[in-house]
């Protein structure tokens, strides 16, 4: 009987124990903030559904000093349609490059051959883009860096559809780690980038 009460108070204890240590380390660690996770005091992590990713982005890319380095799937540029939550990104692109911002862009083939119209006027306004290092290659990434200290990646492609329509999910996070490793990613293909 003794040996039962024992074995229940260190169980008791144990469990005691473990709850405290895992409200610590959550609570040290894991914060949720509005929309996001604060993994720690510097880094965070941001989930952003559907239309959520177009304001992220806009928002991000309206305070970009620095830099924007964009590797995109697809890119959908529509003269026709004043309002198009793409042509706005890309006139903010138009802006930050204005005011010095080093913009760069790479897209895959896709881009090219169905919406050779992204690419003409990206070009027209000084901003440079590329192509992936092949045809071979398909490029299926969608991320953008800004400054390097944000990171945007996910499902989400540059297209009217994917930004207001179709159900895309993509995380927003400034963890010095991924963004470090973002940037050694896009640095590598833009060295092997074809121009246009």
């Amino acid at each position: 009987m003794r040996a039962v009460a024992s074995l229940l108070i260190v169980f008791v204890l144990g469990m005691i124990l473990g709850a405290f240590i895992g409200v610590y380390v959550y609570s040290r660690y894991f914060q949720t903030g509005e929309g996001g996770l604060m993994v720690n005091n510097t880094c965070s992590l941001n989930l952003l559904l559907d239309r959520e990713y177009y304001d992220a982005v806009l928002g991000t890319l309206g305070s970009a000093n620095r830099s924007v380095y964009i590797v995109m799937y697809v890119v959908k540029y529509d003269p026709g349609e004043r309002g198009d939550p793409v042509n706005i990104l890309l006139e903010t692109l138009t802006e930050l490059k204005n005011r010095g911002v080093d913009v760069k862009i790479v897209v895959d083939d896709t881009t090219y051959k169905s919406y050779n119209e992204t690419i003409y006027y990206l070009l027209s306004l000084d901003i440079p883009v590329r192509l992936d290092e092949s045809s071979a290659v398909t490029t299926h990434t969608k991320m953008v860096i800004i400054d390097n200290s944000t990171v945007i990646l996910g499902s989400h492609n540059w297209t009217e559809s994917a930004l207001m329509n179709n159900h895309e999910a993509s995380i927003e996070t400034n963890c010095t780690s991924i963004v470090s490793k973002a940037l050694s990613y896009f640095d590598n293909i833009w060295a092997g980038s074809r121009s246009i």
